[in-house]
């Protein structure tokens, strides 16, 4: 029975801890997302908007292709960068991201006319080619 009672007077505290935590930054994150359009880097509890593409703070995502779903043909460059992470180099219209943070291997490809999408290839998750 005294197990009992202090399992659920530990959860009970923990549970006091750690909720006021996930409450204050819920509602930061939640405009991000919904108010600025943006994507929230709990890392760093920052919302990252579209305008990180033309400061080159979008950061290096640990796996760029989890995002090839968030990413539509005809998306201006900045939101494509916004949802990959920087890229690892570039050519021309093409912008290259690895598999992963650590691999020399080219994960993700995508095309670009005048600043749009034009053509995605997210080899890591072939089912969501574009």
């Amino acid at each position: 029975m005294l197990k009992t009672a202090l399992g659920i007077t530990g959860a009970i505290t923990v549970g006091f801890i750690i909720l006021p935590l996930l409450l204050h930054e819920y509602p930061k994150q939640l405009a991000c997302e919904v108010i600025q359009s943006g994507v929230w880097a709990p890392n760093g509890a920052v919302c990252i908007t579209e305008s990180c593409y033309e400061t080159g703070t979008c950061r290096v995502h640990t796996l760029p292709a989890a995002s090839c779903g968030d990413v539509r043909i005809g998306d201006r460059i900045s939101r494509v960068v916004l949802h990959l992470g920087e890229p690892m180099h570039s050519e021309e219209n093409r912008l290259y991201w690895h598999w992963d943070k650590t691999s020399p291997s080219v994960g993700v490809e995508a095309l670009f006319k005048d600043d749009y999408l034009i053509s995605l290839d997210c080899k890591a998750f072939p089912f969501i080619n574009q």
